[in-house]
């Protein structure tokens, strides 16, 4: 005999698994712009700013040689970490968004195909808590490899992960019912 829930287990389940899926999109969408933004930060600033390592790390005979063969034109053990490292920032976070696409998809196609999809305040609470969290915690972060080694600690990483967490939750903060930007005209009363 199947176990009893009181509260409509299945129920519960259909009713926030929309905002979740919907959630988990957005959130690889989010990491798939920060990897584009990190592209732009490695051609604006170099690798070193995106990925570079924090003063004191060192590596192998071993190590370094298998990053020269990642990065053959790299003049330095640590340029070579840094480009190699950079690379994988941004095509990870791209490949990352790619799957939020595809996600999103095929969130939206059930969507359409059941009609019965209802937005909730919870995903909007949802998405500001968690963004903002993100946003903080990778500040946190980029200000901690800024404040260790200026301009190449792999600050950018960080930095550019954070304004994408910050703009993904200032636009939840504008879906949360009962939250409405004061108008230009009322922002006096």
């Amino acid at each position: 005999m199947p176990l009893a829930v009181p509260f409509g287990f299945d129920a519960l389940v259909r009713r926030f698994l929309p905002d979740a899926v919907a959630l988990v999109a957005v959130g690889l969408l989010a990491i798939g712009a920060s990897g584009v933004l990190a592209a732009g930060a490695d051609a604006a600033f170099g690798a070193r700013f995106v990925a570079g390592d924090l003063p004191g790390i060192t590596y192998t005979a071993a190590r370094c040689a298998e990053l020269r063969e990642y990065a053959p034109s790299a003049t330095s053990c640590e340029a070579a970490a840094a480009a190699h490292h950079t690379t994988e920032v941004i095509w990870y976070r791209i490949a990352a968004g790619v799957a939020g696409i595809g996600l999103l998809a095929v969130w939206w196609w059930s969507w359409r195909r059941r009609r019965t999809y209802t937005r909730s305040g919870l995903l909007a609470v949802v998405g500001t808590a968690t963004f903002g969290l993100a946003a903080a915690a990778l500040g946190a972060l980029a200000l901690d490899a800024l404040i260790q080694d200026p301009g190449r600690a792999g600050a950018g990483q960080w930095l550019t992960a954070s304004f994408v967490a910050a703009i993904v939750a200032v636009s939840f903060v504008a879906r949360v019912p009962g939250v409405r930007p004061r108008s230009a005209a009322g922002a006096g009363s």
